[in-house]
């Protein structure tokens, strides 16, 4: 990323790496999105935190933009790259499903038809993809982590899914209860609880999670044992902002986060 907001001929490098691979014709199965890095680029095919062609022409601004549309590109061609390596045997539907959660967990979410050509539009508001991932990540979820009698799908996506946010959420758990034991923080790990993942240091509050402390609480209390059929719904308890613990299930976890 650094190298790429110095320079617009590494930036250039990259992205002719990314269009010879010889997995190109396998991201475009996949519907990888690889956003252009370039100064004349269309609003729709930019990345939606600087979408903006003036913003290019400030001092720095440009190299940032470059760098992190660049960086981005890069790590959806690796986890693509990674994935297909993995499963050398994929159908092309396994292949668009993998695509589509690559690019929801990198923050391009699917939009509906009458709001694509108005993207560029509804970013000086917000970044409508963005949060349409949001909103499309923990869907994917519930599909990867569910048993399938109760609704949850297999294949390869689903699996690769469900071991990711699996170990996003216990490395992250892992790193907060080691800064408690050693005394630098303050931290609420139980899952069941609203406060989990959320640190304090003195009188300073901390989000661990930049952001994604909703869908990392969500996920710890979806994972559970899919050999209990249908008991496996129950996640045993849920603590509430009162410090109350009360009986909860995964249904009812998937509705309050919907709300």
């Amino acid at each position: 990323m650094i190298r790429a907001m110095a320079s617009p001929k590494y930036a250039e490098l990259v992205r002719q790496g990314i269009e010879n691979s010889p997995n190109a014709t396998i991201y475009e199965k996949m519907g990888l999105y690889f956003a252009d890095t370039t100064s004349s680029a269309a609003l729709s095919a930019r990345e939606e935190a600087i979408m903006s062609r003036l913003a290019a022409k400030i001092p720095g601004v440009g190299g940032s933009q470059r760098g992190y549309t660049t960086f981005l590109n890069k790590l959806r061609q690796d986890m693509a790259d990674n994935f297909i390596a993995g499963h050398p045997n994929l159908s092309n539907q396994e292949l668009k499903d993998f695509g589509h959660v690559i690019n929801i967990m990198s923050g391009r979410g699917d939009l509906p038809r009458f709001l694509q050509d108005n993207s560029a539009i509804l970013n000086a508001a917000f970044a409508p993809r963005y949060a349409m991932s949001r909103l499309q990540l923990p869907v994917e979820m519930v599909k990867a982590l569910l048993p399938t009698g109760l609704g949850g799908t297999t294949g390869a996506a689903s699996k690769e899914l469900a071991r990711d946010v699996t170990a996003f959420v216990a490395t992250g758990t892992t790193v907060l209860a080691l800064g408690k034991l050693a005394g630098i923080w303050n931290v609420e790990l139980d899952p069941r609880s609203t406060d989990f993942g959320k640190g304090k240091m003195g009188n300073t509050r901390f989000d661990f999670w930049a952001g994604e402390q909703q869908i990392a609480r969500y996920a710890a209390q979806l994972i559970g044992d899919p050999t209990r059929g249908v008991d496996s719904l129950k996640t045993g308890q849920r603590k509430t902002s009162t410090g109350q613990i009360v009986d909860a299930n995964r249904l009812d976890t998937i509705g309050r986060w919907l709300q």
